[in-house]
């Protein structure tokens, strides 16, 4: 199997597209281009990273793709929210979730998908709150390398 890289990839997810620097892709045995597990995990944490290490507010599809991502069910986020059960529904259909709401749902599926990676290096007794959280957070999968850094293509 041929492994062979593709430069400036783009992609299409949560609602963007988002530019990669190189991915690596293989070849079957019959020529077609495969994109390998271990690089759509580094896809999807890469995005996932991106979406929550900044302190906009989300859209309903970035909801969509974090809570799919992170096997987080709508009426979980509801749960963690104390608010009512039909609430992610309608934030999806209105395409944006409230800023507070962002902030609490980022820190709470960025932990979900990459705290089982950081546990013995973050200091949880001196982390940092808000904005500052989302930006450290996203800085630290990048400098260890669970996530990249993609750039929102225009």
């Amino acid at each position: 199997m041929e492994i062979f890289i593709e430069k400036n990839y783009k992609v299409s997810i949560a609602g963007q597209t988002w530019e990669f620097d190189e991915i690596k892709f293989s070849r079957d045995a019959e020529g077609r281009a495969r994109l390998p597990l271990e690089e759509t995990v580094k896809i999807n944490r890469s995005i996932a990273n991106s979406i929550c290490s900044t302190d906009a507010s989300l859209t309903g599809e970035e909801f969509e793709f974090l809570c799919r991502l992170s096997r987080t069910s709508y009426a979980e986020t509801a749960k963690r929210l104390k608010t009512d059960a039909s609430t992610p529904t309608k934030w999806v259909a209105k395409g944006t979730v409230p800023p507070l709401e962002s902030e609490v749902i980022k820190i709470y599926i960025w932990n979900k998908i990459f705290a089982d990676l950081l546990s013995a290096e973050l200091d949880r007794a001196s982390r940092s709150e808000g904005a500052e959280a989302l930006a450290k957070m996203g800085d630290k999968a990048i400098e260890k390398k669970w996530a990249d850094s993609p750039k929102r293509a225009a």
